[in-house]
């Protein structure tokens, strides 16, 4: 299964370079970018039977916004902004995970509480969000309600998510702590 996801990784980063470089995309550079630093990442194990519907959420909340490619957006200054704002703090929250990063959650004793992991626990997961909110208010209006429903199984999938990954770092004593300092898991002052 890892090696059909990196492979898929792949292909969709050909095409995203393909994109860039026939239209000058700059939002299919920055997917290159953060397309780059998930296979870099990408951990190696064996998935067990067990766990199976989890990593299908993980999954699938990963691969979801990839169908925004898909779609005719009209992009104002502002909704460019808060895109390169949004991939770039996705690259620097995966960054600054430095090895802990994985596309999957793993128990280990290490937990990130410095600079944008002070404000929230999952702030990849929040420059998702703002990426894929951008996209929908950008959309032409005939795909409005199409990206209304994968916006909504995103946000669906990123709430399992996240209780799949706090289920397990949990279990770090060190982890409790910091959800007592950090008290956002996702929206700064809202959740």
């Amino acid at each position: 299964m890892i090696y059909f996801l990196k492979i898929t990784l792949f292909i969709y980063f050909s095409i995203e370079l393909y994109f860039f470089r026939t239209n000058n995309n700059l939002i299919s550079l920055l997917y290159c970018c953060l397309l780059s630093v998930y296979i870099y990442f990408l951990n190696d194990k064996k998935p067990s039977i067990e766990t199976a519907k989890r990593k299908l959420v993980i999954y699938s909340h990963t691969f979801l916004p990839v169908t925004t490619s898909l779609f005719e957006f009209r992009l104002t200054p502002l909704a460019i902004f808060l895109i390169v704002f949004s991939v770039t703090l996705a690259l620097v929250s995966t960054i600054s995970l430095n090895r802990f990063f994985h596309a999957e959650p793993f128990q280990h004793e290490f937990i990130q509480q410095k600079g944008i992991y002070s404000i929230v626990r999952h702030p990849i997961y929040l420059s998702g969000s703002l990426i894929f909110s951008t996209f929908l208010v950008s959309a032409n209006d005939d795909y409005n309600i199409i990206l209304s429903i994968i916006f909504l199984l995103y946000v669906h999938l990123t709430i399992k998510r996240i209780n799949i990954e706090e289920e397990l770092l949990s279990q770090n004593r060190n982890y409790s702590t910091y959800c007592s300092t950090t008290k956002y898991k996702l929206i700064p002052f809202i959740f």
